[in-house]
């Protein structure tokens, strides 16, 4: 058996944050969003694309559940309305009813809940999921005796394997806790593997009595499925609208919760909420659009604000979230001016650390768009709000208000005491071993390598950074190993100075000479020399064990070129024009006058002509310029036909090089009579026709002649004005 090296961990003592894979595994659970009219995002590439075939119809409830690598498991829009206009369903992976997944209206809760719906993984089975609803407020409105206080709070549990790979729903339990409407969220517990899920009961809505307390209701989830809840009761707002029954907002580090306009502490280890803060009015509504940074610094608010009798803005504010007086940190991060009318749905936290916000816009609404906060966890107005980044649909009846409701503890980045990274340096001679082995740390559970597996160990024959994330429990960390395989043996060599081919042709290559090794071109290919037909990156590889060296090479591809100066251009208005050429790095430029660059001036008429070459051929191009021809002619405005020597007649004058054709001086009373005329510019006027004098007066004068054109045609010219003629 050949040599080998087997690596293990050694524990160092620096201590900073690393943004785990354990905790991007958790944040992939949001990979795919469905909501609206079979609308959906996939952010399994690390950005926002559009997604299509999803079987959902619905306005607001809405949620769904992917696995750690951000394949889609199942979603659903969490229940039908219960007098039978709308169905509930939960849908598995291939957008088909999961076997007991038909809600319709009387299982589960309603299709329009604020928070209609969430999904919790069995923390020790990769395969079980539980599905909680919550009941839509129209229910209780709807006379129904079928659920007079609402359908309430109810459980399902999804077998995701079973049914040969298309899941399984079973009822854990149907209507737990009535009344409870629209509200529903959870966080982790603080063993980090359980988990805690939250609703608000709604005595307030049917017994319409100011003086009835409600609470909160915390249900712990652990392997066994659903405990008996953890009971606190919310604060008493006001009488008629209660502004602590509202959207619940968990901090990604589940420490927070922020419900209708309070703020509560949560005990993550025993479920009780407490310490209630008044966020009003930085929260005006228990309804307004709230969205908290991924880091729990600021929550936003999303607003459309009159500036006006009929003009609107889109505003976003930021706050921080642990201030004592959270309205003097108030900052308007967006201010954009509306040109219709706009509602605003709920902010989502995204997988890429974006906040985006859906939107019905114009006016009759009928057009939905997306907007997105870029940088959450920026101070300020380089939080960088974008209104309208895209548009899902321009129909009225395929408006949304909701993107889906997730645990926002997936997308939490943890802080320095609860991540570890212990880095090691792997030094190794390739001639020494064949193969080099790393191994799981001892005692850790859950753990991804590099390499997309979860195996006790890999085996790497190069060169690079290789790293284990594990965690258990709360503990968490990666272990790094920089693998360093040092060659001295032999090098691989492509000649650089070919690089450049042109279509049609071929060129070969052939790396410097290598000795008997395992030797392949990128395609597997083993021959030494190369063809090379079409222009792509090329490389070859050297191999003997763990020696490995390899050389590429991109080889660009050209084509003769070609210049278009334009057609032969006549210069009027313009004392000049610029000449252009294509652009290329691999071409040579040489004018008729000897100029090398890429552009020219002209500013006098004549031939130019462009000569362009590369490897592959030279071709040119020529242009003739043409100067537009003109003739400034001058008439003095008075003259004075008194026989005194001085302005006694009248002429018109040219330029030296003016040459007009069919030349026609005329000058006519105030009547318009013709006074005088004549065909030479040479001649002119003594004030006089047949020997009688003209009166003192205005006349008229009218120029015509023809000018000679490049192009040999002849154009006419008009000249007019008025003269005064004195005695």
């Amino acid at each position: 058996m050949g040599k080998f090296l087997k690596i293990c961990l050694l524990l160092l003592l620096s201590v900073f944050y690393l943004q785990p894979a354990t905790a991007q595994l958790e944040r992939m659970r949001a990979g795919h969003w469905y909501f609206g009219d079979g609308y959906g995002f996939d952010f399994t590439s690390g950005k926002i694309q559009k997604e299509e075939g999803a079987a959902i119809q619905t306005i607001e409830s809405c949620c769904s559940m992917s696995d750690k690598n951000g394949q889609l498991l199942f979603y659903t829009n969490g229940g039908g309305r219960s007098d039978g206009s709308s169905n509930g369903y939960i849908w598995n992976a291939d957008h088909e009813v999961m076997e007991g997944g038909e809600l319709k209206g009387v299982r589960g809760g309603g299709r329009s809940a604020w928070q209609g719906c969430l999904i919790v993984p069995n923390p020790a089975d990769d395969n079980i999921y539980y599905l909680f609803t919550i009941d839509e407020l129209e229910t209780y409105l709807i006379e129904d005796p079928k659920f007079p206080n609402g359908k309430g709070f109810s459980a399902f549990e999804v077998n995701i394997s079973a049914n040969n790979g298309k899941g399984q729903v079973t009822t854990i339990g149907q209507n737990i806790t009535t009344p409870s409407f629209e509200y529903l969220t959870g966080t982790q517990h603080a063993n980090c593997t359980d988990y805690w899920v939250i609703i608000q009961t709604g005595h307030h809505f049917i017994e319409t009595n100011a003086d009835v307390l409600d609470s909160f209701y915390v249900f712990k989830i652990d392997e066994t499925g659903l405990h008996d809840p953890v009971i606190s009761p919310i604060f008493n707002g006001q009488e008629e609208i209660r502004d602590e029954y509202g959207a619940m907002k968990m901090t990604t580090n589940g420490e927070q919760l922020i419900a209708g306009t309070f703020l509560y502490d949560f005990d993550k280890a025993t479920g009780k909420l407490d310490n209630p803060v008044d966020l009003k009015p930085a929260i005006q509504t228990p309804r307004d659009p709230i969205a908290i940074s991924p880091d729990n610094q600021f929550f936003y608010n999303f607003k459309v604000e009159s500036s006006g009798d009929t003009a609107f803005v889109f505003a976003s504010y930021q706050y921080e979230l642990g201030a004592p007086n959270v309205m003097e940190t108030e900052v308007k991060i967006a201010d954009v001016i509306l040109e219709g009318i706009f509602v605003i749905g709920t902010p989502q936290l995204a997988p890429d650390g974006k906040i985006y916000v859906p939107s019905w816009a114009d006016d009759p609404l009928d057009k939905e768009i997306i907007s997105v906060l870029h940088s959450p966890n920026e101070k300020g107005i380089t939080a960088d709000f974008e209104l309208d980044l895209l548009t899902v649909s321009e129909d009225f009846s395929f408006r949304f208000l909701r993107f889906g409701n997730f645990m926002d503890h997936i997308f939490q980045k943890k802080p320095l005491s609860e991540h570890r990274e212990n880095s090691q340096l792997v030094s190794v001679q390739c001639d020494a071993q064949e193969e080099v082995i790393l191994t799981v740390p001892p005692d850790k559970i859950a753990y991804a390598w590099s390499t997309n597996t979860d195996a006790d160990s890999i085996v790497v024959y190069r060169s690079g950074r290789y790293w284990i994330d594990y965690a258990t429990g709360c503990d968490s960390g990666t272990d790094t190993f920089v693998v360093d395989i040092i060659n001295d043996q032999f090098q691989v060599v492509l000649p650089k100075s070919k690089f450049l081919l042109c279509e049609g042709e071929e060129m070969t290559l052939t790396p410097q000479p290598i000795k008997d090794l395992n030797f392949q071109w990128q395609d597997k290919t083993t021959a030494i020399s190369y063809i090379i037909k079409e222009p792509g990156t090329y490389s070859a590889t050297a191999q003997e064990g763990l020696c490995i060296d390899t050389d590429s090479l991109r080889i660009i591809g050209i084509t003769p070129p070609s210049v278009d100066l334009g057609t032969d251009t006549l210069l009027c208005d313009d004392p000049f024009l610029y000449l252009q050429a294509p652009y290329s790095p691999y071409y040579n430029y040489e004018w008729d006058n000897g100029a090398t660059t890429t552009d020219f001036w002209v500013f006098e008429e004549g031939i130019y002509t462009l000569r362009i070459s590369n490897i592959c051929g030279t071709t040119e191009d020529a242009i003739q310029i043409y100067i537009c021809p003109s003739c400034d002619i001058y008439v003095p405005n008075a003259f004075s036909p008194n026989g005194d020597g001085i302005n006694d007649e009248l002429q018109a004058f040219k330029e030296i090089d003016c040459t007009p054709i069919n030349f026609q001086f005329s000058i006519f009373n105030r009547w318009g009579n013709l006074v005088y005329t004549s065909d030479r510019i040479e001649s002119s006027w003594d004030g006089r026709s047949n020997n009688n004098q003209f009166i003192e007066g205005i006349y008229i004068y009218q120029i015509q002649y023809d000018l000679l054109w490049p192009d040999g045609s002849l154009r006419k010219e008009i000249q007019t004005g008025d003269i005064t003629l004195f005695r």
